[in-house]
């Protein structure tokens, strides 16, 4: 599955839209061991990748990172240190893997074209969960009213998704907080 249970995008999901779409994008995951297994037939199976950089567990740990990009190159900086990377060209399938050790902090990856930036995306690990929060604030709903009979209008039933994190005081995402 490309989405999870929010219908987030999954890391293997930027991986294929590196491949069908024309428009620059860049995604950073990272392996992470300690997702339990989904039970999929392995043909259907792929690495536990995830899209945030917070490990508590870790310090100094090496661990696997994949970088999903249609740019021409690609930089990876993880707090004031920069990684060299190969171009997605030279990279089986156009992804970008290695390792890199965990410290926590702010991961950003760009992506270049002509030498001139055209997408990042930035990752921070994030402080102590105090707020939930929703992730879109307002959302327009316009009421559609269909016929009940005898001339009479009822509103359409309908769903809204929402969606509420736990995030730290600068509103960064927690990902190992219960709420």
């Amino acid at each position: 599955a490309w989405m999870d249970n929010e219908m987030e995008k999954r890391p293997i999901a930027w991986l294929y839209q590196s491949y069908w779409s024309s428009r620059p994008m860049i995604h950073f995951a990272v392996m992470d061991y300690a997702l339990p297994d989904e039970g999929a037939k392995e043909h259907w199976d792929y690495p536990r990748y995830v899209s945030h950089w917070e490990f508590p567990q870790f310090r100094k740990v090496v661990i696997p990172y994949m970088i999903a990009t249609n740019c021409e190159e690609a930089e990876l900086h993880i707090n004031e240190r920069t990684f060299l990377l190969p171009s997605p060209a030279k990279c089986p399938n156009r992804t970008i893997t290695g390792f890199v050790p965990y410290y926590p902090g702010t991961v950003t990856v760009i992506g270049k074209n002509g030498g001139t930036e055209v997408c990042r995306q930035i990752l921070k690990t994030p402080d102590m969960a105090v707020q939930l929060a929703f992730e879109q604030e307002e959302q327009e709903i316009i009421l559609d009213l269909v016929p009940a009979g005898a001339g009479e209008l009822r509103p359409r039933p309908y769903q809204i998704l929402l969606k509420v994190r736990a995030c730290d005081h600068e509103g960064n995402p927690v990902f190992r907080e219960s709420v």
